[in-house]
């Protein structure tokens, strides 16, 4: 017989069995839900992992002066934006690009291959150049290579000063060469004689390309020869200056008068570049940690950006004249990102929102355009803002395609929130959850309640065994025999 009365083994594996949970409990209800909220923010933090813009952060470090995150309202001056012109009746030579009282060193020379050291020679050699020259011949030397390349009629009236410019440049050529040549055979450098000839044929080299170049400028100012046969060493040496005048930018700053060449140099580029170039280039853009982390790699690069244009504005040209009048400055926010893109651009497509004129006390247009801007890397701009001192990448270009402001809540593209929207979602949320709590609570209590009024009755049969029983049929009947044989069976009638 079963014995509903006998405790169960301890070491029964019935005794051990964990009764299931109860899911109408609120401490288990606590755990699942705390469970799925962990489950949800795995699945989100692997999401934003992927994304390249929430790691820019990590390029950023080991420069706490600077701040990054771009400014609610910009305080610089609008002459801070744009590269200041140098003094018009200056005769001296420019102090920021004169390299005369530099002494040459031969080891310098020698930058990686053949040709990169004798590319690096020959732009320390115009920025040696140009350094004896005053202002006026820079200038009459950019308008001839200008005229060249617009293919345009030089002036017969500049003719005495252009001769003059002439005889600067050879004489400042062969000071070069022969400051070379002497720093080079004096023998104060640690350099082996492989090196030292490697260094003589890097001279001898520039020396000839310098001759070409030379008897092409002459050509060209006298009008002895067509131009078409002095086309390709007039475009080397157009590159040559194009390159020394981009090593004149210096990163991490705002505007320095040394920016004027490559400034004025990239808006003639951008203006000769064709649609083809433009659509190649946006096929591909770039990001904003590509630029902010390889100012050097993309300068003067064709490249592409897109983002959110949230500010703009309009500056007036410094240059008197030419094909500039005025710049266009659109603030752009990456996707993703929290720190702008500055493009200056010299017109903006049909049907865009016409910018202000920007003022000391005006901080241009608010917009929210999804715009994408193709153009010329130019520098990582430093600049004042009501956080202090910002960096940003700076290019100059032309939005090449746009989309109307958004109707979205963010204004981003994205998944993008601002904070006030993100909390105003979060509290809405714990809102929602606290609403569910109570009414699961409430539909539970009762049951609940019910439960623990007949825990005490369940507790009044003590667990068995179900293996604990007295015997079998056989052993029963005997016993019961055994007993009527003795006189203990029940009372006869």
């Amino acid at each position: 017989m079963i014995r509903f009365n006998s405790p169960a083994k301890s070491g029964s594996a019935r005794g051990r069995r964990r009764p299931p949970p109860n899911y109408l409990s609120r401490r288990v209800q606590m755990k699942v839900m705390f469970l799925v909220f962990l489950f949800m923010t795995v699945l989100m933090l692997m999401t934003e992992s992927a994304d390249p813009e929430n790691w820019e952060w990590m390029w950023r470090l080991g420069d706490p002066a600077v701040k990054q995150r771009g400014p609610q309202a910009d305080t610089g001056t609008p002459a801070q934006e744009q590269p200041a012109l140098p003094p018009p009746s200056d005769p001296t030579p420019n102090p920021l690009v004169s390299q005369a009282e530099k002494p040459f060193a031969p080891q310098e020379m020698l930058k990686g291959t053949l040709d990169e050291s004798l590319r690096a020679f020959q732009i320390t050699g115009w920025s040696f150049v140009l350094g004896r020259l005053d202002q006026q011949q820079r200038l009459l030397l950019a308008a001839t290579l200008r005229d060249v390349r617009g293919n345009r009629k030089l002036s017969e009236g500049q003719q005495s000063a252009r001769q003059g410019m002439l005889t600067g440049l050879e004489e400042g050529w062969n000071a070069h060469h022969s400051g070379a040549a002497r720093a080079l055979e004096s023998g104060g450098d640690p350099l082996t004689d492989l090196q030292r000839q490697q260094c003589r044929e890097i001279m001898e080299t520039s020396r000839t390309a310098w001759q070409q170049q030379l008897a092409s400028l002459r050509a060209l100012i006298e009008g002895s020869e067509p131009l078409e046969q002095h086309a390709a060493q007039l475009a080397g040496l157009q590159q040559l200056l194009d390159a020394r005048a981009f090593a004149q930018v210096e990163d991490n700053t705002m505007f320095r008068t040394s920016d004027r060449e490559a400034w004025t140099r990239l808006w003639e580029i951008l203006l000769s570049t064709s649609p083809a170039e433009k659509a190649a280039a946006a096929e591909t853009p770039v990001s904003f940690v590509q630029l902010f982390s390889q100012p050097d790699a993309y300068r003067g690069k064709l490249v592409a950006v897109r983002g959110v244009a949230r500010r703009g504005y309009r500056l007036p040209s410094r240059e008197a004249a030419g094909a500039m009048s005025g710049y266009h400055v659109l603030w752009i926010w990456p996707p993703g990102g929290d720190s702008p893109l500055v493009a200056y651009c010299h017109k903006l497509p049909d049907g865009f929102p016409r910018l202000s004129e920007r003022t000391a006390t005006r901080y241009g247009t608010q917009l929210n355009a999804d715009v994408q801007v193709t153009g010329y890397f130019f520098k990582r701009w430093l600049y004042l803002s009501g956080e202090g001192l910002n960096l940003a990448p700076l290019l100059l270009g032309e939005v090449t395609d746009w989309q109307p402001p958004a109707t979205s809540l963010t204004g981003k593209r994205g998944l993008w929130l601002s904070p006030a929207i993100t909390t105003v979602m979060i509290v809405f949320a714990a809102c929602i959850g606290a609403l569910i709590a109570v009414r699961v609570y409430r539909a539970t209590r009762w049951s609940i309640r019910a439960r623990n009024a007949w825990g005490d009755h369940s507790r009044a049969f003590a667990p068995f065994d179900d293996e604990q029983v007295l015997g079998s049929i056989g052993d029963s009947l005997r016993q019961l025999s055994e007993e009527d044989r003795q006189g203990t069976g029940p009372d006869e009638p």
